[in-house]
């Protein structure tokens, strides 16, 4: 907090800061007598333990939700200030692999918060951590995945958010026919897939793209045949790397999207929208 009343000739004068939280810093108020300048009853906080009351201040901040779009804001709030907005009938959730989460859908759009590891077992790690939004057995032999990414809100460099396709969304760390193509969040665009069948993610092949806007990402099936390819409009669509065969993929798969934080003590709620399941003889998004 801080009055500019360091010389008695400037004139910084008659203000009142009054009952406030702040969490840094401190007050600087020289000649605050003479000025007539007051800092009554502004509360130090300790880190982000806010109060209740500076919660629903921090949660009322920016654009209020019946004018929020993909475009100005995140219409499904943020971490500590979640938008309540159950998925509609048809999608499933998965979320048991992460410390927590949070998954809503607001009209076309989806919301997924997942303070996972990662999802990525190869080089010593063995993370399977994510949360999902899916529709259960909607891939088939000739079923494609598509979203576009609106926005990778977690801070961790290689936070992912994307479509996912696996034999069982709710058995991580053991489904095999397993890949993603993911936006992260400072890292370009990634296809990554169970190259093993043991569950985890083994293989990557990374594009550069603009991540500091949506993106559209693809995931498509041919048989046992998965191929990757992302665009910045929705039309024209980008390979990543060449189609790569998954022996373990069963007749009928789950197929969503997902998001994990790459941290498994922090989440922020990434946006989606565009979400498309289609198979050669149509669309079951």
């Amino acid at each position: 907090m801080f009055t500019n009343a360091s010389s008695l000739r400037n004139n910084t004068s008659d203000n009142l800061i009054q009952n406030n939280w702040y969490n840094s810093g401190g007050a600087s108020t020289p000649n605050a007598a003479a000025h007539n300048n007051q800092l009554i009853n502004n509360l130090k906080i300790s880190g982000t333990n806010w109060p209740a009351g500076a919660v629903d201040v921090i949660c009322a901040a920016g654009v209020a939700p019946q004018y929020r779009t993909s475009l100005n804001a995140n219409q499904f709030g943020f971490t500590g200030c979640p938008v309540a907005a159950p998925v509609t009938p048809g999608w499933a959730i998965a979320n048991a692999s992460v410390v927590n989460s949070y998954t809503g859908q607001n009209g076309g759009a989806f919301g997924i918060a997942a303070a996972g590891a990662d999802v990525w077992g190869a080089g010593g790690q063995h993370d399977d951590q994510f949360a999902s939004i899916y529709r259960p057995g909607s891939v088939q032999a000739t079923t494609s995945v598509s979203a576009r990414v609106v926005a990778v809100n977690d801070s961790n460099s290689n936070a992912k958010s994307g479509v996912m396709i696996r034999n069982d969304m709710t058995k991580a760390g053991s489904s095999a026919g397993y890949a993603v193509v993911a936006v992260t969040a400072r890292n370009g665009v990634v296809f990554e897939y169970d190259a093993n069948g043991d569950g985890y993610l083994d293989t990557e092949v990374r594009a550069s793209a603009d991540i500091y806007r949506p993106i559209w990402v693809k995931l498509a099936r041919s048989g046992t045949s998965y191929s990757a390819s992302f665009s910045y409009d929705g039309q024209n669509y980008v390979p990543i790397g060449t189609p790569v065969t998954l022996a373990s993929a069963a007749a009928q798969q789950d197929g969503g999207i997902f998001s994990t934080s790459h941290n498994t003590t922090q989440s922020a709620i990434n946006e989606f929208d565009s979400v498309a399941i289609t198979t050669a003889a149509g669309s079951a998004s």
